[in-house]
């Protein structure tokens, strides 16, 4: 008697490490309302696929989490991946809590690591597609210069939290990302931290799928050489700028302002700016191509010698309002370039912005003291620093 229950009790012990492991290796779970996505921890590739078995699960996830309307949770591992993985074209809502995962590709492509199935194929069906929303937190991107990390095509109202890229092409891509959401992005060796932009299918236009209104908020980029811009805006207005960081060694832009022509393009405000590049910028920290507008800089400290703006308008007219600069390091005695058709104020700011003879600190299109309402463009008007 005593050895049968030895034996069965052998037998349960099997059975049970037996169903710990299936569980262990089951890597999509769904449970309440949430589906949980376990990495497999190498880079293994599925055979006949070309893709990794963590982009196989990871997809499988995502597809189950839009389709039940449930919450996806990965966890803090290495997920490896070949094509990325996809969101779906027309649910409206995905909420991914990354978990401090690292998403990585180790195929060395030009693909986004988190995209869409498809792109649009025109205009008519990527604003069915903007009534999507979703949000991304607590997600590490790493990938080759060619790797986007984020690219979903048509949003409105995207948030993006906590997400840090290392060696992409940018961070994050918007295009018709509507009233996008980025906040604390952190990047390392990217060319691009993030781009507000305009859809890359037929009939988009800089008129009728833009990113407007969004707001990006602590972002923090530490750059090697970046041939383009930290941050870069196409055809998008109304885009708030607060608390940037941009370090390293140098940037061509650091923040660019894509519009040429652009009619509908009016407003861009930058708050909190520190641009401490040891090479500087190669064109210009802020620069400035559309048709008219306001752009708004309060606050920003530079360190190493570089052009603070560089702004023209065309055919319209530029007002540059510039305040609070409490000290910024010119390059070659100059800190702004007038491309023209546009007028700078700058309100109670510090060394060395804060003289009556402003002249001096301008190259291109020369610039004239004034203050006057009606005294056309290429203005300079000082309300300088009391004390």
């Amino acid at each position: 008697m005593k050895k049968h229950l030895k034996l069965v009790s052998f037998l349960i012990g099997i059975i049970a490490v037996f169903i710990v492991s299936m569980t262990a290796w089951n890597a999509v779970v769904i449970r309440d309302f949430y589906v949980f996505v376990h990495s497999r921890g190498n880079s293994d590739i599925k055979p006949g696929t070309g893709k990794t078995y963590d982009e196989i699960n990871l997809q499988s996830g995502i597809d189950k989490a839009q389709q039940q309307g449930r919450q996806l949770h990965t966890f803090g591992n290495e997920y490896f991946t070949t094509i990325g993985v996809a969101i779906d074209d027309y649910n409206q809502q995905l909420i991914w809590e990354g978990g401090g995962i690292y998403l990585t590709d180790i195929d060395g492509g030009t693909n986004a690591l988190i995209r869409s199935k498809t792109t649009p194929p025109d205009n008519s069906d990527a604003n069915i597609r903007v009534e999507r929303h979703p949000v991304f937190r607590n997600i590490n991107l790493k990938g080759s210069s060619g790797n986007i990390g984020i690219d979903i095509g048509p949003s409105y109202g995207a948030v993006y939290e906590n997400i840090r890229g290392r060696n992409l092409k940018s961070i994050i891509h918007t295009r018709f990302g509507l009233m996008s959401q980025a906040d604390n992005i952190f990047s390392t060796y990217c060319d691009n931290i993030i781009t507000f932009g305009i859809g890359n299918w037929t009939g988009a236009t800089w008129s009728n799928s833009q990113s407007n209104s969004s707001i990006a908020t602590n972002i923090r980029g530490y750059f090697g050489t970046s041939t383009g811009a930290a941050i870069k805006i196409e055809h998008s207005s109304g885009i708030i700028l607060n608390n940037i960081i941009i370090e390293g060694g140098s940037v061509n832009k650091g923040i660019e302002m894509y519009a040429p022509n652009n009619t509908v393009v009016k407003d861009l405000t930058i708050r909190n700016l520190h641009f401490e590049c040891v090479n500087g910028a190669n064109t210009a920290v802020i620069y400035a191509r559309w048709a008219a507008g306001i752009i708004t800089l309060d606050k920003a400290f530079g360190q190493y010698a570089s052009i603070l703006a560089d702004v023209a308008s065309t055919p319209g007219y530029t007002q540059v309002t510039i305040s609070n600069i409490p000290y910024w390091v010119l390059k070659n005695g100059k800190g702004f370039n007038n491309g023209g058709n546009t007028s700078w104020k700058f309100i109670n700011c510090d060394n060395p912005l804060f003289g009556d003879q402003p002249l001096s600190l301008f190259t291109g299109i020369a610039v004239k003291n004034g203050c006057n309402t009606g005294g056309g463009p290429n203005q300079v008007c000082i309300n300088p620093i009391n004390r």
